[in-house]
């Protein structure tokens, strides 16, 4: 499925997942919806997962962010980070 679906949130913070969301995923009534969301630059992105609850949530979300650090040299970040810190000692 490469369309975009829309759905608007009521009053009480409730929507309805798009038919073709629900066959593209395979899911009906009882079934959960979990949430996360990312950070791509100054965006937040959802990342939806249906279905049963992932084991090890810790699995799941593994590489999730990454890309943040793509374009920091994290010894900078790191030195920048421990100066900050024996300021405030």
């Amino acid at each position: 499925m490469n369309m975009i679906q829309s759905t608007k949130i009521s009053s009480r913070h409730q929507t309805a997942v798009p038919s073709v969301v629900r066959k593209a995923l395979n899911i009906g009534p009882g079934d959960r919806m979990y949430w996360h969301i990312t950070y791509r630059s100054s965006r937040s992105q959802p990342l939806i997962v249906a279905g049963t609850k992932p084991k090890q949530l810790a699995k799941t979300s593994r590489g999730l962010g990454k890309h943040l650090w793509d374009t920091i040299d994290i010894g900078s970040y790191l030195n920048n980070l421990r100066k900050e810190w024996n300021k405030r000692i």
